[in-house]
């Protein structure tokens, strides 16, 4: 299944230099005014740039063209239906990693659409996740198995009842612009805690209404 990491990876070197190097660092203003500036000393600065890059490949519009890097990146190189399916259905959402199962599967709850829990690929990277961590990412369903890119966002556990409230609140909505604009609002949220961590995170954490 490495194709489906392969071209996310060709797609973000190829988008992202030449001229296009103007267009990722309008993008990055973008997300950084949607999720807050991180810093290289964070403790999950990693998992943060690939969530900006994730972000980038898969949802970011390109201005030139109103299609997502992907869908271009898949029209120029004639990538396979089933391929395109999996990039331009992702699922972007709030989860919680249950671990392994006694059958060494590993699964993850979906908090946002499904409410119950997903099982991931064999082959699927869990980037420095351990059971019960909250947080958020995004699935590719590709040939009948799920993968979990390495984008994360790691929330506080503390917050599971009052986010997965609020989860419930969107999904209710049935707006995939509400879901997107409560995921990047966590993100957000984590940004500032970061900064402001001697608060209890449900003063960080606030929603209106």
């Amino acid at each position: 299944m490495a194709e489906i990491f392969e071209h996310l990876e060709k797609a973000l070197k190829e988008y992202s230099s030449g001229d296009f190097y103007p267009m990722v660092l309008e993008a990055k203003k973008e997300y950084t005014i949607l999720t807050g500036q991180i810093n290289d000393d964070d403790d999950d600065y990693e998992n943060r740039v690939n969530a900006f890059n994730d972000w980038y490949v898969l949802q970011y519009i390109i201005p030139e063209f109103k299609f997502t890097v992907i869908e271009e990146y898949a029209r120029k190189h004639g990538l396979p239906d089933e391929l395109v399916k999996a990039y331009t259905n992702i699922n972007h959402s709030l989860f919680q990693y249950g671990g392994e199962t006694f059958k060494k599967v590993k699964v993850v709850k979906d908090y946002l659409h499904h409410g119950h829990k997903l099982t991931l690929s064999n082959d699927s990277p869990t980037p420095g996740l351990l059971k019960g961590d909250l947080f958020t990412g995004r699935l590719l369903d590709y040939k009948g198995e799920r993968f979990l890119l390495s984008g994360l966002c790691i929330l506080p556990k503390e917050m599971v009842g009052q986010l997965v409230s609020e989860a419930r609140k969107v999904q209710r909505t049935g707006s995939r612009e509400f879901e997107t604009n409560f995921l990047m609002k966590l993100e957000y949220f984590k940004t500032k805690w970061t900064r402001y961590s001697h608060l209890p995170p449900e003063r960080i954490f606030q929603f209106m209404g």
